[in-house]
């Protein structure tokens, strides 16, 4: 077996919050490795998602060369929901950097829902589908997860992109990673 190379990068942002554009950026730098499937959904627990630890570990084989290797999973800032998920990333990475990206609450639920309703994942009447769908809400509470992050990671390793920062300027928020 190859040695097993560990991520030290999550993105960690809530679904709707350009977490899909900043990966693809961070993809293009060359000292970034991202696997080709984003939301590995590894240490959230997120049910029929996760990975095995075999296939998990796979996605990462061809990072050996590269400084950065990183997860980029929505779940993974739903800590209210998945319990423990700050922590499993601290105790396999404990230098972990985090990139969480947050938008205007309301904004990002109603645009989670639009998509969720989307591809049938949803009721059709947003009360229903915000009683019945945990992640929608669960995916807002932001100052749950950075509390999360920052009672099992160094604070200081952890950088909040604001969604509404980025789509005015994408390469100057880019940059700040």
């Amino acid at each position: 077996m190859s040695k097993i190379v560990i991520p030290n990068l999550f993105l960690i942002g809530a679904p709707k919050c350009a977490t899909t554009a900043i990966a693809d950026m961070l993809r293009s730098h060359t000292e970034i490795f991202l696997p080709n499937k984003k939301e590995l959904h590894h240490f959230s627990n997120r049910g029929f998602h996760q990975t095995s630890e075999s296939e998990y570990w796979k996605c990462f084989e061809k990072a050996t060369s590269y400084k950065w290797r990183c997860d980029a999973s929505t779940s993974y800032c739903m800590t209210s929901l998945y319990d423990g998920t700050a922590a499993r990333i601290a105790e396999i990475s404990p230098n972990a950097k985090i990139i969480f990206c947050v938008r205007e609450p309301f904004s990002r639920l109603i645009s989670h829902f639009r998509e969720e309703l989307s591809v049938s994942r949803v009721p059709p009447r947003f009360n229903v589908a915000i009683e019945t769908n945990q992640e929608l809400i669960s995916a807002s509470k932001y100052m749950t997860t950075l509390n999360d992050y920052r009672s099992t990671l160094k604070p200081e390793s952890i950088l909040v992109i604001i969604y509404e920062d980025f789509i005015m300027s994408p390469l100057k928020t880019v940059n700040q990673i």
